[in-house]
């Protein structure tokens, strides 16, 4: 993650605030992996943590934000429902149609306006995949505590394997970049320089 860097995202067909969810066989997902940004250690680190709920039934976007609410509060208290499935952006493997949400523990940080950034960095592919993004504020405070409004980026993962809108067919790998300011580090990515992961195919199917 990195500061001041708005010029540099390109307004092109990979671009992730692009809206897909309304074109072709669009379908809300089912699942949400979420990759939380803990708070900074003494040398300056954020611990980054994977999670992942799967539900019964397709989930709203309107109905995203209480989803990853929960599962913010979860990974603050470092408790297990649900577990963590990793951290520090490793081995991170997506097999489903899903929300992709990255939560950052720091009221103090600000998201750019296109804070998710796909690239081909470190081999990945063109993105095909990942789009509708938004930026957010939630609220993670536990009930009865100080509110604690930290921002939030979602995107879908639609599974694509290329700009004709096809199903994925075998692995592809993704990275991307986050953008923001207020950070206590230049460049988080010097941390975390694989910020990414595979997407698998063909997808699963419904949880």
């Amino acid at each position: 993650m990195s500061s001041d860097h708005q010029e540099e995202i390109p307004e092109d067909k990979e671009d992730a605030y692009q809206i897909r969810a309304n074109a072709g066989d669009f379908r809300n997902p089912w699942c949400v992996y979420l990759y939380y940004l803990g708070e900074q250690d003494s040398v300056g680190r954020r611990p980054v943590r994977h999670y992942y709920r799967a539900f019964n039934n397709q989930i709203p976007r309107a109905e995203l934000e209480s989803v990853v609410v929960e599962l913010a509060r979860n990974a603050r208290r470092h408790d297990s429902s649900p577990p963590p499935i990793g951290a520090d952006w490793r081995y991170m493997v997506w097999d489903r149609i899903s929300y992709l949400v990255v939560v950052v523990d720091d009221p103090a940080v600000v998201l750019d306006p296109k804070a998710i950034v796909f690239t081909q960095k470190h081999d990945a592919q063109p993105n095909h995949s990942f789009f509708d993004a938004q930026n957010a504020i939630i609220n993670i405070a536990e009930p009865g505590e100080s509110a604690r409004r930290v921002p939030v980026v979602s995107c879908i993962n639609h599974m694509k394997m290329n700009a004709n809108g096809d199903p994925q067919v075998g692995p592809r790998k993704h990275h991307f970049d986050l953008y923001g300011s207020n950070l206590p580090l230049p460049d988080l990515k010097l941390e975390y320089p694989d910020s990414g992961g595979t997407n698998m195919g063909p997808p699963v199917g419904p949880p």
